[in-house]
Formats: structure tokens, sequence, C-alpha cells
């Protein structure tokens, strides 16, 4: 006949994120408003799992691998970890609340990938012009307090890949 079998399987899942930054304003004669940030931000992530199925189980109404007296019918185990680390700073001014500009830089590393190819710079940068705030939108400002128009470019990096370790063989 057909032998019975058991199986459990135990996962967990570990993931810690510190973000700590810092910022500064400065503003000049009421019209010039300087802001700077930076920070750290880390991430880590830890995975484990193991499963047990075995045969031949004492007795049906107590469902637990251990009650079983057959050998295994399968085992499986896993484990992956991985970690990234991003240092950024960001730059802003305002010209009375008009004319607005912003730059970004970022230094991210990822254990997802080899050493060489493991940290890398992201930049960006943002022009503004708020319309809102020009002499000839007062007719207007009473149902359109707030008309931004802005510009930008920047780059992101991106360690989301189909394996957790793309250029290494695993086990």
């Amino acid at each position: 006949g057909e032998r019975s079998q058991m199986g459990t399987t135990s996962e967990r899942t570990n993931f810690f994120n510190t973000n700590i930054y810092s910022e500064y304003t400065y503003v000049l004669d009421d019209l010039h408003t300087f802001k700077g940030m930076v920070g750290f931000q880390a991430e880590e992530n830890s995975w484990k799992r193991i499963g047990l199925s075995k045969y031949d189980m004492i007795s049906e109404s107590v469902t637990d691998v251990g009650t079983t007296m057959g050998e295994a019918a399968s085992e499986s185990y896993g484990r992956n970890h991985w970690a990234t680390a991003g240092f950024f700073g960001r730059i802003n001014y305002d010209y009375a609340g008009r004319y607005l500009a912003e730059v970004n830089l970022r230094y991210d590393g990822t254990s997802r990938f080899r050493e060489d190819q493991r940290w890398n710079w992201f930049p960006s940068f943002s022009v503004g012009w708020n319309v809102a705030r020009e002499e000839f939108w007062s007719d207007w400002a009473e149902y359109v307090g707030t008309f931004k128009l802005r510009g930008s470019y920047g780059e992101l990096g991106n360690q989301n890949t189909t394996e957790w370790y793309p250029t290494y063989q695993s086990l």
C-alpha cells in the first residue's frame, strides 16, 4: 500500500534598515534659502529555510515529523543574505520661492555584485520655476496658489535580479 508521509518546513527572514541623516538650512536676506542634507543608509536581509519530510507516520492524529519511523522522503535547506549601504547628500537653493534648484549625489554599494562592480555614483539634479510667485500671476493667485514647472534628470542603481547573486555559482 501507500506509505504515510509527514513534512515540515521552517522559514525565517530578518530585515534591518538603518537611515541616518542631518539637515541644515540657511536663509540670506529673506530671499535666498540654502538647504543641505547628508546621510547614510544601510540594509541587511538574511533568509533561512529548512525542511524535512519522512515516511511512516506512527499515528495520523499526531501531525509532527518527529512521530515518523521511516527514512527521509525529502530534505531541503536554503540560506541567502544580502546587504546594501549608501552615502547621500543634497543641496537645495530657492530664490524667493520663485526659482528652485536641487543637486543630489549618492554613493551606493551592494553585496550582490562582485567587488569591482559593487559601488557606484548616482547623481541627479532638478531646476524649477514657481510661476505662481511671479507678479503677472497675481490675478490668479486666489484660485491657483502654486504652479511649478520642473525639469529633472537622475540615475539610480538597481540590485533587483533574478538571482540573489547573479555572477556567482551557487550550491
